[in-house]
């Protein structure tokens, strides 16, 4: 059997990466990253009126809530300091690794899938964006390649960067600033598909910041 680094290993590599990039590295701007857009949205209307219907409209249905996971737990932690505990998706077993903060399974399919959280002290000063980007960096040379920068989002409160990577395998990665440290959730999957998709929604939907 292939053996494998858990990503909490390469977290905390992250963490000693910061000190050396920490005096070379020019600050990412905290703008979004921007996507090209689709030409078809950037044609100008027509500006003559079109035909009233009396037909009824129907309204786009919303996007579904995801579920809280409800597995074991998992905390990220700062010197002792716990910062923040997230369960575990999908109706597997997990393996928890020592320390609380990394676990692995395995998918419907039987492939290897591997969660983490960690927690580190930040730069004064350094933004995070300058964080998103010594995500990436590091990426490529711990367990995260080809990682990109994507459009961020909010988890339980908490506004942070994301990044997504897919080579032999598919990455994900939640990075916020909270109470002066990073705090990462990284989620490894053997493929980006609906059930990877689903397991990250349903796990950040249980998060819980202390």
């Amino acid at each position: 059997m292939r053996s494998r680094a858990p990503i909490g290993v390469a977290l905390l590599l992250l963490g000693l990466l910061m000190g050396l990039l920490e005096g070379c590295s020019s600050d990412s701007p905290d703008d979004e990253p921007t996507r090209s857009a689709d030409p078809s949205s950037t044609v100008p209307s027509p500006t003559t009126s079109a035909p009233t219907s009396s037909a009824p409209t129907e309204t786009e249905p919303a996007s579904p809530t995801p579920t809280p996971a409800t597995g074991p737990t998992i905390t990220a932690k700062d010197l002792g300091k716990t910062l923040l505990r997230m369960r575990l998706p999908g109706d597997v077993t997990w393996r928890p690794q020592p320390g609380g903060d990394n676990a692995s399974t395995n998918n419907s399919d039987g492939a290897f899938v591997d969660i983490a959280v960690s927690a580190l002290g930040t730069v004064p000063g350094k933004t995070l964006g300058y964080y998103a980007q010594l995500t990436i960096n590091g990426g490529k040379d711990i367990v995260y390649p080809n990682l990109e920068r994507v459009q961020g989002r909010e988890v339980a409160g908490v506004t942070g960067y994301v990044a997504e990577g897919t080579a032999d395998k598919f990455s994900y990665v939640f990075g916020a600033i909270y109470q002066d440290s990073l705090v990462q959730i990284a989620f490894q999957f053997p493929q980006d598909d609906a059930e990877a998709r689903e397991w990250i929604e349903s796990a950040l939907a249980s998060v819980e910041w202390l």
